[in-house]
């Protein structure tokens, strides 16, 4: 048992000495100390997406509450905006993803149809639902 034990110690040894003796497969331009001892920053894609898409729900949400055509009233009517001011225009201005949350949302915050409900009062303020 003991033999058997001590062959396949000196035949790993062997394999080892033989590996350590082989040319790398790629040219060795330095020293290890020269290479970059730091990984490149990952970034954080599922914050940036969220804050992303909390963006664009936010101007969906302005755009449902004062309306398309007051929003972009309200956008246009900055006379000589700064330098700052151009580029929150820019920013704000409505583009497609915010639009199409904004029709996507609206049949559940504008209720079209309030015959039902308005029979129904809100409580002691005498108020209909909608």
């Amino acid at each position: 048992m003991q033999e058997a034990d001590i062959d396949i110690y000196t035949l790993r040894q062997r394999l080892l000495a033989a590996q350590k003796t082989q040319r790398p497969l790629w040219p060795v331009t330095g020293p290890a100390s020269a290479k970059r001892s730091w990984r490149r920053p990952k970034l954080p894609w599922a914050m940036l997406l969220t804050i992303a898409s909390l963006f664009l729900s936010l101007k969906a949400a302005l755009i449902l509450e004062i309306g398309e055509h007051e929003y972009r009233a309200k956008l246009a009517g900055y006379a000589d905006p700064s330098f700052g001011q151009k580029i929150g225009l820019m920013v704000m201005q409505p583009d497609i993803v915010s639009l199409r949350i904004h029709d996507m949302a609206y049949p559940y915050v504008v209720r079209q149809d309030c015959r039902d409900i308005t029979k129904r009062l809100r409580g002691d303020a005498g108020q209909p639902l909608c």
